[in-house]
């Protein structure tokens, strides 16, 4: 994202300011982090959730999760609970507003603090405001994001002050699909009122892969060799941070002998556009692997639910089986020797 889509100092003024009322108002001492309610973007007339942190007394924060799918991503991480990966937790798309110590504070953050006069001092007493989209890191908020976080804020303050009067939870109206909902009336001067509203989880994902000319036929045409590969597309956690641009988490692409353990090809995959994108692509380098290679195995095994999804739309066209399994263990070897090389600076 170029620094021009950026929110300025003063797309922010509005954000620090309701920061400093939220952070006096204290919801997370009295709302707990699945205390969920819904605000729609005036702008574009998406729902997105409102979730309070900070009830244990660590970490302060308001996220806001973006769309059906950001709703559903953190429920899921809810019910996951201890057993969430990181993968799950840092695909949860959503907009973020922190309290944090003055070391987390960036470059961006000081400069724009500076810019509008502000001063913090303490713990926990710096508000910054986070991006954060599966795939990449957290990164600083676009200007489209500041006018919705402000949004959220707002409608934070107006509603939190409420619970505490209540007789009864007014956050959990009906069923468990069932939210109370914050809606703007445009044409009233942006007046807000309460609804309540069902979200169902969003379909499944519809996914076309994307194979390179007739690389399909050459890989069909390699002579078959007994026993199988073990193919894997993991995140790793070494942040790629292009000049520019947001950074992101790479994704690599590994094929490794199931009997040998011998890598036989590795291919680094970026989230760019967007993750789920990514996986659209993995089914070219896992091609390109094979035909360098010059052979085809009998068997995939995988792992991964969208990995075995990708290579069984190409299994009837290889003749290669495509078998889930829960463990890769040569595949697993390779990888965390890869990752030692790169936390040493590697690649």
């Amino acid at each position: 994202m170029s620094e021009l889509a950026l929110a300025t100092a003063e797309d922010c003024r509005p954000l620090y300011e309701l920061a400093a009322r939220v952070k006096a108002l204290a919801p997370w001492e009295f709302m707990e982090e699945d205390d969920l309610f819904g605000v729609i973007d005036p702008d574009t007339g998406e729902p997105n959730f409102v979730s309070v942190m900070g009830a244990a007394g660590e970490h302060f924060a308001v996220a806001l999760y973006r769309g059906v799918s950001g709703l559903y991503s953190f429920l899921f991480v809810q019910e996951l609970g201890p057993d969430a990966a990181i993968e799950n937790v840092l695909d949860m798309p959503h907009i973020q507003l922190s309290f944090e110590d003055r070391e987390l504070v960036e470059k961006r953050d000081r400069e724009q603090m500076k810019e509008l006069g502000l001063k913090f001092r303490g713990r926990a007493a710096w508000p910054i405001f986070r991006s954060h989209r599966p795939g990449y890191a957290p990164w600083f908020i676009d200007k489209a994001e500041a006018r919705l976080l402000a949004h959220a804020l707002e409608q934070l303050l107006e509603l939190a002050p409420r619970l505490l009067d209540a007789t009864e939870n007014l956050l959990m109206p009906g069923d468990d699909q069932d939210f109370l909902v914050r809606v703007p009336d445009p044409a009233g001067g942006l007046v807000w009122r309460d609804e309540t509203m069902t979200f169902n989880p969003p379909p499944p994902r519809e996914m076309t892969i994307q194979i390179e000319g007739d690389a399909l036929e050459r890989v069909a045409q390699l002579p078959i060799r007994p026993g199988a590969i073990e193919v894997d597309c993991f995140r790793l956690l070494n942040i790629v941070a292009p000049p520019g641009e947001r950074p992101f988490f790479p994704y690599t692409l590994l094929m490794v002998d199931a009997k040998l353990g011998l890598p036989l090809g590795i291919d680094m995959v970026t989230p760019d556009p967007i993750l789920d994108e990514l996986w659209t692509r993995v089914a070219a380098g896992v091609l390109r692997m094979l035909f360098t290679g010059g052979y085809r195995p009998r068997e995939f095994r995988v792992r991964h639910a969208l990995l075995f999804g990708v290579l069984s739309m190409i299994s009837a066209q290889t003749g290669i089986k495509v078998k889930r399994v829960d463990s890769l263990e040569n595949l697993d070897n390779v990888a965390g020797g890869l990752a030692a090389f790169m936390d040493q600076g590697g690649l």
